[in-house]
């Protein structure tokens, strides 16, 4: 008889559903060794890269909290929190705002500052009523007035006693009616007035800021009336006094520039005050006010901007403390400018700034000129500061042509010619081929005459200018 698998199985000892499993030593060693890797982990060194990686995140951390307390300290200070200054709209927002708020703090605590909400447990024979402003009024009580109508009664029907006591029920009501409408209506216009008031501070606060603060009285009633701030405003920038507070606005507009708004404006002239104080030439501004106004309507004028300024201050100063040649060649070239009027001269709007560089070069130039006892004149010291020849290059230049001229014009005096500085200006300064020739000429026809004569102690031209060429 056949037997079945089951029972050769069974027989066997053998077991097919069984799987074969993960050795429990082998499970206990992986573990250990995962322990150990991640406590070697843990206790080696830092690598370099990770140090630095760490010290990395660390600064960021410091910085970003350093850069949030910063931003706390100019906010505190007022200011914005990257430390510029708040202009004049974002100060009224500011406190447009914080009025706000503390408005809907105080109706969310006290509904009878609440406008939306009228209160309805007024007591008999009373009512409430909004008085000021939708955001500085309140409801108050308020008696309802009784009619002060007479009314005559007689005993002879209860028909007119009913009547009589309807009629005075409805004057009473009626009184009530029109007392609460005209109380409205002069609540409104009281509320009005006060918010056109708290316009016209606006603007007057503005305007003190200017200086103009006695202006502003000029459309108080203007505003009170109903004249809107923009349109005052606009009003008030046509009146004399403002248009000479605002000089240099008014000089753009005639040159056909775009003008400043007044915060500009007093931005750009606080920058220029900085400046003027910052090279010790506060007196320059003028001592008064509107003289230090009068000064900085002339730059905004004339379009020159507070970086203009400073490079004009820095030319100026810069020239004034030069060596005795430079302050003698500008005497010479530019007689108009006093001793101690080089930096005014060069705060002239009327002069720009390209042709003052040209001329401090210039001046530069002739003093190098003169240090050679050379001759110098506007004309040619502005050429080469316009060829863009520096001080150092009309030092060794000079000192060439110093080396040169007197030799060449008494070569040329034998011929009964010529040799002038400007000839030799031309070759060393200007770089001209024809007049380097003719000075080779020269040097050539010399020692043609030398080498024809007996002795020949004289020095020549060549010999005397031989690093010159």
């Amino acid at each position: 008889m056949a037997r079945t698998d089951a029972q050769v199985d069974r027989d066997a000892g053998v077991n097919r559903q069984s799987k074969p499993t993960v050795d429990a030593s082998d499970a206990a060693e992986k573990a250990r060794t995962a322990a150990m890797s991640q406590a070697n982990a843990a206790s080696r060194p830092a690598t370099m890269l990770e140090q630095a990686q760490t010290l990395l995140a660390s600064s960021k951390s410091r910085l970003a909290e350093l850069e949030a307390q910063q931003a706390a300290n100019y906010v505190a200070q007022g200011l914005n929190p990257d430390g510029s200054k708040k202009t004049n709209t974002q100060l009224l927002q500011e406190k447009q705002a914080k009025e706000q708020a503390d408005r809907t703090a105080l109706a969310a605590s006290n509904p009878l500052f609440n406008k939306a909400t009228k209160p309805t447990d007024a007591p008999a024979g009373m009512y409430y009523q909004w008085i000021g402003g939708t955001n500085t009024g309140q409801w108050q009580l308020y008696k309802i007035p009784t009619s002060t109508k007479v009314t005559k009664t007689t005993d002879s029907s209860s028909d007119n006693k009913d009547d009589n006591s309807n009629s005075s029920k409805n004057d009473n009501n009626g009184a009530a009616t029109k007392y609460a409408a005209d109380l409205a209506a002069a609540s409104e216009a009281a509320a009005i007035k006060s918010e056109r008031m708290s316009a016209w501070a606006v603007l007057k606060a503005e305007f003190d800021k200017y200086g103009l603060g006695s202006l502003a009285d000029a459309v108080k009633d203007m505003i009170i009336n109903g004249t809107p701030s923009a349109q005052a405003t606009m009003i008030l920038r046509e009146r004399p006094e403002y248009k000479a507070r605002f000089a240099g606005n008014e000089a753009r507009r005639t040159a056909g520039l775009n003008v400043y708004d007044e915060g500009t404006y007093l931005d750009l002239e606080n920058t220029m005050a900085e400046i003027f104080t910052a090279y010790g030439q506060k007196s320059l501004m003028g001592s008064t006010r509107e003289q230090q106004q009068a000064t900085f309507a002339k730059y905004i004028g004339a379009t020159i901007a507070p970086t203009e300024l400073k490079r004009r201050m820095d030319i100026a100063t810069g020239l004034s403390k030069s060596d005795n040649n430079t302050l003698k060649a500008i005497k010479q070239l530019y007689p108009m400018i006093g001793d101690n009027d080089i930096v005014a001269y060069f705060l002239n709007p009327q002069e720009t700034l390209p042709k003052l560089e040209t001329k401090a070069q210039a001046a530069s130039i002739g003093g190098a000129f003169l240090q050679q006892g050379l001759k110098i004149n506007s004309a040619s010291m502005e050429e080469y500061a316009a060829l863009g020849i520096s001080r150092e290059q009309a030092q060794l230049g000079a000192a060439q042509i110093a080396s040169v001229l007197p030799r060449a014009a008494t070569l040329r005096s034998y011929e009964e010619g010529m040799y002038t500085q400007e000839q030799a200006e031309d070759v060393y300064l200007r770089q001209s081929a024809t007049a380097k020739k003719e000075l080779e000429d020269i040097s050539k026809r010399e020692i043609a005459r030398l080498s024809g004569s007996a002795g020949t102690s004289k020095v020549s031209l060549k010999s005397a200018a031989r690093n010159t060429f």
